[in-house]
């Protein structure tokens, strides 16, 4: 996700329901969401991916530590070439969350920013389930930390932080 990589922390549940969604697209999505969140997380706490089921759609929180965003900057933050906070060395001209958001409401998703508990922020993508039956289980680990995928912390690395209360 640039020149030097960082970890992130990935847990994905065996047994998620099959999403309605592009993949090539969601990858992105989920890229510069990510890549918003190893830019403003602290070295010793990377940001944390965690998906769950939640009715009829599935959620996939980007959980960072960061400086977090007042509240009031919330919808500013999706505004074309807006760039919250001053990052040394910071990428990107401020389109990242602005595609980002309207690429998963394009696809009938939401993508909302929330104050992660104890400081920094969590942007929450939400995505509609898949009608249908589902194809078999291909990974049985549920993880892509099992595919190889560069480093990763479990979830109970991440014990007693509120922030995954809703997954």
């Amino acid at each position: 996700m640039g020149p030097q990589a960082r970890p992130a922390g990935v847990n994905v549940p065996r047994g998620l329901p099959q999403v309605m969604v592009d993949p090539v697209i969601m990858e992105r999505v989920i890229a510069n969401v990510t890549a918003n969140a190893l830019r403003y997380s602290p070295g010793g706490l990377p940001p944390l991916l965690v998906a769950c089921a939640q009715a009829d759609r599935v959620e996939l929180r980007v959980i960072d530590h960061g400086p977090g965003v007042p509240e009031a900057d919330r919808d500013r933050i999706f505004l074309p070439f807006q760039r919250l906070g001053g990052i040394d060395g910071a990428i990107g001209v401020g389109l990242g969350l602005t595609v980002s958001r309207g690429l998963t409401e394009a696809m009938r998703g939401t993508l909302q920013p929330e104050e992660t508990p104890g400081g920094g922020l969590t942007m929450a993508i939400s995505v509609p389930v898949a009608r249908g039956p589902a194809p078999a289980d291909l990974d049985s680990a549920g993880s892509r930390e099992r595919e190889g995928i560069g480093p990763t912390r479990r979830q109970a690395d991440y014990a007693g932080q509120p922030s995954m209360a809703r997954c």
